[in-house]
């Protein structure tokens, strides 16, 4: 096969029935110079049946690979390995693109050429797939300083980046459970400029299902990647480490209030503590969170 411009990796676990339509997606691009890596993750229903059925159907554009269960973060990694486009992109299993999602990030990459990675805006679907919010951020020229409050760069499947960004920063690090793609847009946009797309051309699958069963997990890896970036930023001389204490806290006000809205008062008091102690002076710059925050504190006081 010649070499696609544009390589398309779907991370596959568990996700028999939604993996079709997220195939499909790509498949009914108006763009179609690109090749399609399905990696199923040690998944245990039928999904390494599909994706092989999938493969065997159009085997000039579509391969997939299988390995034991080892997170997302190595299955991406192995679809990286075995790719071989200019352009990067990744979708996960349960999101769509729209039909011009490709066409409009290849023609947006290709004009300009110092741009390391580019993503699109997304529209919140819930299972049955209607659409209930919108996922669009700006990252504007400081994508690197606004990653460290907030991570514009959201969903991943709405992502594109070039080949020989990876190969200068490396990949997903498979050792976090979560917040693999944070970690990586830092060390990309520490390195490159990263601009969005507006345009909202990903459906993204939202579940509020569940929502504690892994937020502690997701708190420790949040701590973790962020300690990474003010240490790098420090070993560079960056803007960013001197705000160490306000980023921090910034991050304990978000965990505090995902705990507060899973009912976990005790892990909520924990975190909102630590925004007091750090930098109370956050609670005035993020005004409707903050007023949610000291309310349920002042109460549990009672």
């Amino acid at each position: 096969m010649s070499r696609p411009r544009v390589s398309v990796i779907v991370p596959v676990y568990n996700r028999a029935r939604a993996v079709q339509a997220a195939a499909a997606s790509v498949l009914d691009q108006s763009y179609q110079d690109f090749e399609l890596i399905l990696v199923d993750d040690g998944s245990t229903d039928d999904s390494g049946r599909v994706i092989d059925e999938l493969a065997r159907q159009q085997p000039e554009r579509i391969r997939c690979s299988h390995q034991e269960n080892a997170g997302v973060a190595a299955a991406r990694n192995q679809g990286i390995s075995l790719s071989r486009g200019e352009y990067i992109c990744f979708l996960d299993s349960d999101d769509e693109w729209l039909p011009e999602k490709l066409a409009v990030q290849v023609d947006f990459m290709d004009r300009h050429k110092e741009i390391g990675l580019s993503y699109v805006w997304a529209l919140v679907v819930d299972e049955a797939g209607k659409v209930v919010g919108r996922e669009g951020r700006r990252a504007g020229r400081n994508a690197y300083r606004k990653l460290f409050y907030l991570n514009p760069i959201a969903p991943t499947s709405g992502t594109m980046l070039r080949r020989e960004v990876l190969e200068e920063v490396g990949l997903f690090d498979p050792d976090l459970r979560t917040r693999q793609d944070w970690d990586l847009w830092f060390r990309i946009a520490r390195r490159y400029p990263v601009r969005e797309i507006p345009q909202f051309l990903v459906r993204y699958q939202s579940s509020e299902s569940g929502i504690s069963a892994d937020l502690g997990q997701t708190a420790n890896d949040n701590r973790t990647v962020l300690e990474r970036a003010l240490r790098r930023d420090e070993e560079t001389g960056g803007p960013m480490h001197r705000q160490e204490k306000r980023v921090l806290a910034f991050l304990s006000l978000r965990l505090a209030y995902k705990y507060l809205q899973a009912g976990e008062r005790a892990s909520f008091r924990r975190h909102f503590r630590e925004v007091i102690r750090l930098c109370p002076m956050v609670l005035a710059q993020h005004p409707r969170v903050s007023t949610k925050c000291l309310l349920a504190a002042i109460s549990t006081r009672r």
